[in-house]
């Protein structure tokens, strides 16, 4: 046994991490400062969002507990399983992140306190937490850059706000030149209280009212094809791939008159 590992305490979690963001950074980056190693304690195959606990299929860990983090459950989990989340089923959980410090038993500070807050309520969670305006805009800048977004992306939302934007009653639609919505979200705060991001693939609403999608559309969460989270005035949405262009194309025409 190499000498790094002598007298090493026995760790029972074996932790599979999701769909990347701030967030899932900051656990990765959590793990890795109280000792957890890559490979031994945990695996990071950077996922994206939606990423399904079927990617670490045959990765499961034999004797330790796989804690699943953000995972979509699309085969049946292993017999020893602790499952993180605070999205769909789980929206009245805390934040992942504040989950895993949990159990861990490991001492917030503030920068985790607002990484969280910002995944479980975006921007009005921020203030609720006492952000400044510039913290804000970092933490959402950090948030892009880790879900993969880049300059195009952001040059490309921009486009979109000018070029493909309509009201349909107090909806402000906005159909995306990019698969990356949050760049469009992130500039539309404050200005719209609902708003619907689609392209012929996916969409996202975001706003008041999100709770009646999550009611009218159950079956869709319950199938995994719809995903939801943030709380009464979070968001709602489809992930791309999971319905045909006219069923996107149809629920954009629906939405507006549910919410």
């Amino acid at each position: 046994m190499p000498k790094s590992l002598q007298n090493r305490p026995l760790i029972p979690w074996f932790f599979l991490l999701g769909g990347y963001d701030l967030e899932m950074q900051e656990i990765r980056q959590m793990l890795e400062e109280n000792g957890y190693q890559e490979g031994l304690d945990f695996l990071d195959f950077g996922l994206s969002w939606g990423a399904c606990l079927s990617a670490y299929a045959q990765h499961f860990h034999t004797s330790r507990i796989n804690v699943a983090i953000e995972l979509t459950e699309d085969i049946s989990p292993p017999d020893r399983y602790l499952r993180i989340d605070h999205h769909n089923d789980l929206q009245d959980q805390a934040a992942s992140l504040l989950q895993v410090a949990a159990l861990l038993q490991i001492p917030m500070t503030r920068w985790h306190r607002l990484v969280a807050a910002n995944d479980a309520g975006y921007i009005p969670a921020l203030q609720r937490a006492g952000a400044s305006e510039e913290e804000i805009a970092y933490i959402r800048s950090l948030d892009r850059a880790c879900q993969g977004v880049g300059l195009l992306d952001e040059e490309l939302a921009e486009r979109a706000i000018a070029e493909n934007t309509r009201s349909v009653g107090d909806v402000l639609l906005v159909h995306a030149l990019g698969s990356h919505f949050s760049p469009i979200a992130d500039r539309l705060f404050g200005k719209a209280e609902k708003l619907l991001i689609f392209t012929e693939a996916e969409l996202t609403y975001y706003g008041r009212h999100k709770n009646r999608l999550d009611a009218h559309f159950s079956s869709l969460l319950q199938t995994h094809q719809a995903y939801s989270g943030g709380g009464e005035n979070g968001f709602w949405g489809i992930a791309r791939g999971s319905l045909s262009t006219s069923d996107i194309l149809a629920l954009v025409e629906q939405i507006p008159h549910i919410v």
